[in-house]
């Protein structure tokens, strides 16, 4: 793998290509963020932007030839490239993770706020918007009232940026891994990802974010809460690969928390949050290291 990366950066337009290609792949426009997100760290951000740029190009030229519309696509393609090159910026410049990890939560708050500005009422909007998927649910038998849509419609583009800030986050971890796999530095990444920490003072943002979410209610604190709620959760996937590689647990723990976000997203999703959110305050790594 490390020769075929080496072949690649030998050249920016064996780069342009391949992340052009990797972008039009169901399920792998993460490696193409992640060959972004190298070109940045090994040779710096002026680089990799005009990568993405000629990428950007490139993808348009394919999307008019074969008679479509390359707007939308080049949309898709610029706010999924756009942090990571960002991120992986700061990276090269800063070398700390939690520093990137931090800056991509605030950058989510940001994104969803702007959302929020330009969809002041996201019920209606996506009710609209997502009629066929409605009638699809209601084909398969699972019949939900409308109160029940416009609950989860409402707090779609918290739970829609939270993900991408995820997808955009996995394909800085992909890019680093890369690196330090030419570097031949293989497990740095690894080691800095079982310290991530989303903070203190962001934790405590978070705090007040799904107290008031709960309690009180508003749109921008219960799509501001997903965010948190999905970065949360990432923390408590590192402190759970922190134990296992660190604290002597065993590593079936950690093919059970995998199988359960794969199988049982639902349960996982906010036990890795409330666990990472613990790891915040009272430093579960180190306290569960020594029960390990």
């Amino acid at each position: 793998m490390n020769g075929i990366l080496r072949w690649i950066m030998q050249r920016q337009h064996r780069q342009v290509t391949l992340v052009a290609a990797l972008s039009l792949l169901p399920f792998l426009g993460v490696l193409s963020s992640g060959l972004l997100a190298l070109v940045a760290l090994q040779r710096g951000v002026k680089q990799s932007l005009m990568t993405a740029a000629l990428a950007m190009v490139l993808l348009a030229g394919v999307a008019l030839v074969s008679g479509g519309d390359p707007v939308p696509m080049l949309e898709v393609t610029g706010v999924m490239w756009g942090p990571v090159l960002l991120l992986a910026g700061l990276l090269q410049g800063y070398r700390s993770l939690n520093l990137v990890f931090q800056v991509a939560a605030i950058l989510g708050v940001v994104a969803v706020s702007l959302v929020l500005v330009l969809l002041p009422d996201p019920a209606s909007v996506l009710g609209e918007v997502m009629g066929p998927v409605k009638e699809q649910f209601s084909a398969a038998g699972q019949e939900l009232s409308e109160e029940s849509w416009n609950s989860i419609f409402r707090v779609m583009p918290g739970v829609m940026t939270g993900l991408v800030t995820l997808v955009c986050l996995a394909g800085l971890f992909v890019g680093r891994v890369w690196q330090d796999g030419l570097e031949e530095l293989a497990g740095r990444f690894g080691a800095e990802f079982r310290q991530m920490k989303l903070g203190t003072v962001l934790t405590a943002v978070s705090t007040l974010v799904v107290v008031t979410a709960m309690l009180v209610g508003g749109l921008w604190v219960e799509n501001v809460m997903w965010v948190f709620v999905v970065l949360l959760m990432l923390q408590g996937l590192s402190l759970a690969h922190f134990l296992v590689s660190e604290g002597g647990w065993p590593m079936a723990m950690l093919i059970v928390v995998y199988a359960m976000l794969v199988l049982l997203l639902q349960v996982a999703l906010p036990l890795l949050a409330m666990f990472g959110y613990l790891d915040n305050w009272f430093g579960l790594r180190q306290k569960l290291a020594r029960r390990g």
